[in-house]
């Protein structure tokens, strides 16, 4: 009899990020939505990952602290005048471009937010609970399922900004995976690209082709 370990926290994320980043890019098939989208779709999830890992490991780690970053000015790069793709801000503005799919990750992803570490995770830190935000937004989960912001702490939305600049505490580079997303959504939209049509939009789990 096989007997396997429950997974972690940090693997449940994983998966599950991993599983709704894999059902955006197949929508590539059959032009079901521009590549740009789902290149702007698929880095904001990634961003999200990668800090939410870090913050993660330093709450475990006891090293958490609260940090507001100045603001930028500005998106470097941009001429003035020139306007910039953004993703929309409705909530749930990601269940009809992704039928099924990220209805079903969105699920996931709510159990994820009731696991106990990551509810003391979301208590003790105000970055946690913005960095979250978007992605909550993007997938229709409510704002009440991350803890509420303390008194004072309006304002301070500026400060997710700058954690992907900030040095790893130690042992999140462990956690962080060491993934070059330009590679890793190539790939995948290349193999995006020969779905059969009549595979988009199953639910996970669901992709099969009939021989």
């Amino acid at each position: 009899m096989l007997i396997t370990s429950p997974l972690t926290l940090t693997e449940r994320l994983a998966l599950t990020l991993d599983g709704l980043c894999k059902a955006v890019a197949a929508r590539i098939a059959g032009g079901a939505m521009s590549e740009l989208m789902i290149l702007m779709i698929w880095n904001r999830v990634r961003r999200i990952e990668h800090r939410l890992l870090r913050l993660l490991a330093r709450y475990r780690a006891g090293r958490l602290w609260t940090r507001v970053a100045a603001p930028s000015g500005g998106r470097a790069g941009t001429r003035r005048g020139e306007k910039v793709p953004v993703l929309p801000r409705d909530f749930a503005w990601l269940l009809p471009l992704v039928p099924f799919s990220a209805a079903g990750f969105a699920s996931q992803f709510r159990v994820v937010l009731e696991e106990p570490e990551m509810v003391g995770l979301l208590a003790a830190s105000p970055q946690a609970r913005r960095v979250l935000a978007p992605l909550c937004r993007m997938l229709g989960i409510e704002a009440a399922l991350l803890t509420p912001r303390v008194a004072g702490d309006a304002g301070a939305d500026v400060e997710a900004a700058g954690l992907a600049g900030e040095p790893a505490a130690d042992g999140a580079a462990a956690m962080v995976p060491n993934r070059d997303p330009t590679v890793a959504i190539g790939a995948e939209l290349r193999r995006a690209r020969d779905i059969s049509p009549a595979c988009r939009g199953s639910p996970p789990g669901g992709d099969r082709t009939e021989t």
